[in-house]
């Protein structure tokens, strides 16, 4: 696009920039039609677009003669916040971020960037010509490059500045796009010396501007018509959209998280999973970008079955970064490292910490409750920290889903013998299928429709055993796996429900 307005500069000719854009992207596309899904192809268009709609007129509004030493950053600036006017959308769908630093990185980078194009045109034409020109020039442009790159790395490491967003959804993005269109299309409706003179008539408490705009009624009547329209249809399709418990068995390997959003818009999550190994971040790579893409920034409650890895280490990247107002845990029957660092993280947020055994009963709405049935007063020796995990049933008028956190056998003939209404609609398989949980009698007690198993694909720990398949399947359970089916999503009214995996 740069080329060809360089050669009409050559020629005499008027430089079209849509006929440029247009030309440049059938080039990209000829190579590669996939081009289209890449964030950079996205980003790259649409700052272009957002500079050729908007950047003339807020330079007209930031330049003023008087001023012009200022010229060149009220040039970056205006350069910087039409590119990112149609950006905004786009960035916060994919990292669910909102980035107001770019002025700065902008007033860095720009300089640097004009020399390194500049420089890789001089290295390409002589260069071709002469090789050892070419090889010469390409030193400073190797510096210019890697200083462009060092400044992006370290502006875009940046907590500050980064507002961390949920995503949003297409009817707020169409209605984004559509607002500022309209808006430059009747941005010349009032012209900035008219909103200073407004300003000042304000403070001098003057109504004379009022009566500039009577000719200009009509064409606000049909902006703010518009506008209302679609908030509207926006508000109506919320308040109409049927109200249902939603709850997502989330795919994070080898671990458990669920995130359940009840009829009245309470949230729940229970476990965060967790890379054994600790190579990944399951926390701020996958629950906490999931979060912000079901539009959630607050959790009402955090419910930890117990403190191993697998269960709790995506959870710290959940507190520094989603509001959280209740912690739920079971009464622990040893420390560990990560019970410790977990509680005092929950202090430095001021976080409450509730502390369940059973018998408790937590009223999450008026028809969604949570039943605790574990752990009791008296602890379980035998691998502790499994054998005394949080264990507890979810209900939602008819419909119900068993938590059993990493119990074992020895865990379960204690629920059995304490309590004789296990059945359910929903088991969430303990242990991950661990062949030292899932007895027959358990299975046959709680009754599920449905046993869902959070399990890494090819684990090393032979998730889930073969026996507790045949068990559940015995005992005509449906079994979902993480493995197999990634998310499993399912939705419910209190009577009926539905299942969706990601893979069928």
């Amino acid at each position: 696009m740069g080329i060809l307005v360089l050669m009409s500069k050559l020629i005499y000719k008027k430089a079209d920039t849509y006929t440029g854009m247009a030309f440049s992207l059938i080039i990209i596309l000829l190579n590669n039609p996939y081009s289209v899904f890449d964030i950079g192809f996205q980003l790259s268009y649409l700052a272009t677009l957002g500079i050729i709609f908007f950047n003339s007129i807020i330079f007209k509004f930031l330049y003023n003669n008087k001023h012009s030493k200022f010229k060149y950053f009220k040039e970056i600036i205006s350069l910087s916040i039409s590119s990112q006017i149609f950006i905004i959308p786009i960035f916060a769908y994919i990292f669910n971020k909102i980035s107001i630093n770019f002025i700065i990185s902008n007033i860095l980078a720009t300089p640097i960037f004009v020399v390194t194009i500049l420089l890789g045109i001089l290295t390409l034409i002589l260069g071709f010509c002469f090789d050892f020109i070419g090889k010469i020039l390409s030193i400073p442009l190797n510096w210019a490059l890697q200083l462009l790159i060092f400044i992006s790395e370290i502006i875009g490491k940046s907590e500050w500045g980064n507002l961390t967003v949920i995503r949003p959804n297409f009817m707020i993005c169409l209605f984004y796009y559509i607002f500022f269109l309209l808006l430059k299309k009747y941005h010349n409706i009032v012209s900035k010396n008219e909103i200073w003179e407004f300003l000042n008539s304000f403070e001098k408490k003057e109504i004379i501007f009022i009566k500039k705009l009577e000719n200009k009624k009509e064409q606000i009547t049909k902006l703010i018509f518009v506008l209302c329209l679609f908030l509207v249809i926006i508000s109506s399709i919320y308040i109409f959209s049927p109200k249902s418990l939603e709850i997502d068995f989330i795919d994070v390997g080898q671990g458990d998280c669920t995130f359940i959003k009840t009829y009245k818009n309470k949230t729940i999550l229970v476990d965060g999973g967790g890379n054994m190994d600790g190579n990944f971040d399951v926390g701020k790579n996958t629950v906490v970008p999931y979060l912000l893409a079901k539009g959630t920034m607050k959790i009402d409650y955090l419910i930890i079955s117990h403190f191993d890895t697998d269960h709790v280490g995506g959870l710290f990247e959940v507190l520094r970064k989603i509001k959280v107002k209740n912690i739920i845990i079971g009464t622990q029957p040893e420390w560990s490292k990560n019970y410790q660092d977990f509680i005092e993280l929950a202090k430095m947020k001021q976080i409450k910490v509730i502390t369940v055994e059973r018998g408790n009963t937590l009223d999450i709405d008026s028809h969604t409750k949570i039943i605790v049935l574990f752990p009791t007063k008296i602890k379980i020796s035998e691998n502790a920290i499994n054998n005394n995990c949080l264990v507890f049933k979810l209900t939602y008028k008819k419909f119900s889903i068993f938590f059993t956190g990493d119990i074992e056998s020895i865990a379960e003939k204690s629920i059995i013998k304490n309590d004789d209404n296990l059945k359910s609609t929903v088991l969430k398989v303990a242990h991950h299928g661990s062949k030292s949980s899932s007895t027959d009698k358990f299975i046959a007690l709680v009754q599920p429709k449905i046993a869902l198993i959070g399990v890494g694909k090819n684990n090393l720990f032979g998730h889930p055993n073969k026996e507790v398949i045949d068990r559940l399947e015995k005992n005509k359970a449906k079994i979902y796996r993480t493995d197999k089916n990634g998310e499993i999503k399912i939705k419910t009214n209190g009577y009926k429900f539905s299942i969706e995996p990601k893979i069928k």
